[in-house]
């Protein structure tokens, strides 16, 4: 349709110059005045221009393909699923911050059981495109590329996807003795260490429905389990529960783990009488590090309820992804190992498209 002269170009924000429309004399073909255009581009439009100049002026290999907030079991699975498939990957390891590592998890002795949680960080230093960095994520932005992570140690990521965990933060009972048996005697996960203590008397510290669920699981390996409160009540309801599954229960405060070498025999309490027990369980908790998902826009509705949570472990934000269930509890590291391992396929697959489409760097 044409418009008037000297009407507003809707697409450029030039005012139209009749003059222009004519044929050049050298080529006989219109050619709009190029200098006249630059001098009149709005200034949102420059700015956009310099976004597209920071890209450009990037070394490919400073864009990385992926960050992964959380080296629990879920992400060194996805850790190690993108790195076999040559992706760049920075995976975020605080656990100097939050507890012992998961190198830990199921101790270290030649004597100790099988470790389930089936990736340990050692498997991923022979991957030359995977990073390990031991600091935390202070915040992560969007940017033109993706998205930006500024970690507590000053390092500034650049990158094309997230990966937000719900990992296991492991925290140790502030108990003496506790440092000494975890790994052996002291543990999380009765599919992992229930079978190896089987027919022994065993415990459980807690006071939660979590712990009160694990002491009646635990019934499967022994007859002879006690949960321990350290101090708290259970209301009458649990106890009942407790009762019927043969459950013994004990409120006084915990004075101290006793024990052979690295082989657990009692639970001290306060009044210095001591209830045998060669095993004791302990339950963690898992977290999504929903400050930044919140930042971001995303709906936390569809991360921290799995019932409503999008395929694919996607939020409904380009490049961002979650992983994990937290209502795993750190009972079973070889489930959070396998969310990991799904929500890497299902990033290098959107990465795969996103190289042939407008999203590719």
């Amino acid at each position: 349709m044409d418009r008037d002269e000297g009407q507003a170009d809707p697409y450029m924000n030039v005012p139209r110059d009749p003059s222009r429309d004519t044929l050049r004399d050298t080529g006989g073909s219109p050619g709009p005045d190029l200098a006249l255009i630059e001098r009149r581009i709005p200034e949102e439009i420059s700015g956009l221009g310099s976004i597209l100049n920071q890209v450009k002026s990037m070394k490919r290999g400073e864009i990385l393909d992926v960050v992964i907030v959380g080296a629990g079991p879920v992400g060194l699975g996805a850790a190690m699923l993108l790195g076999r498939c040559m992706r760049k990957v920075v995976l975020i390891d605080s656990a100097s911050d939050t507890g012992p590592s998961i190198d830990r998890l199921h101790g270290s002795k030649e004597d100790d059981p099988p470790d389930f949680s089936l990736i340990d960080r050692d498997e991923l230093h022979g991957l030359e495109t995977v990073k390990r960095l031991h600091t935390a994520v202070d915040n992560i932005e969007r940017s033109g590329v993706g998205f930006i992570a500024n970690c507590r140690n000053r390092t500034t990521l650049t990158t094309r996807t997230v990966l937000l965990v719900s990992d296991i933060k492991t925290r140790l009972p502030q108990i003496p003795g506790a440092e000494k048996f975890y790994g052996s005697s002291l543990h999380q996960c009765p599919y992992s260490h229930g079978w190896e203590h089987r027919g022994k008397p065993l415990g459980v510290l807690g006071s939660d429905e979590t712990a009160v669920a694990l002491a009646l699981k635990l019934l499967l390996w022994s007859h002879h389990v006690t949960l321990f409160t350290n101090g708290d009540a259970l209301k009458p309801s649990i106890l009942d529960r407790l009762a019927k599954g043969t459950v013994e229960v004990v409120t006084d405060v915990i004075q101290s783990l006793e024990g052979r070498g690295r082989n657990l025999q009692s639970v001290l309490i306060e009044d210095g009488s001591p209830h045998r027990c060669e095993a004791l369980f302990f339950t963690s908790h898992s977290r999504y590090p929903t400050s930044i998902a919140s930042r971001l826009g995303c709906n936390l509705r569809h991360i921290v309820g799995i019932s409503n949570r999008l395929p694919e472990g996607e939020t409904g934000i380009q490049g961002l992804f979650v992983a994990g269930d937290p209502s795993h509890n750190g009972e079973m590291p070889v489930l959070a190992t396998a969310d990991g391992i799904k929500a890497g396929e299902a990033i290098n697959s959107w990465l795969l498209e996103a190289d042939h489409s407008y999203l590719a760097v």
